[in-house]
């Protein structure tokens, strides 16, 4: 509830961008982007959490990569 709470209170433009996992028990909220950087990822971050929030990229690979990747 933290971080609900507090996603609540940072305004509705982080709550339209985040996926939470409060139903099963998970006090994280996740947020996917597009951006620049890392800092600009962590500036679509409440105040709150940007200091300890995880920045990461999720990159996208075609069947044909996957296949490379495995062998």
């Amino acid at each position: 509830m933290r971080v609900l709470k507090a996603f609540a209170q940072a305004g509705t433009h982080y709550l339209l961008r985040t996926d939470f996992g409060c139903k099963d028990d998970v006090d994280t909220g996740w947020i996917t982007i597009e951006a620049e950087s890392e800092s600009d990822a962590r500036l679509m971050v409440p105040p709150i959490f940007r200091n300890e929030a995880r920045v990461m990229k999720l990159p996208n690979y075609t069947a044909d990569e996957l296949k490379n990747i495995a062998e």
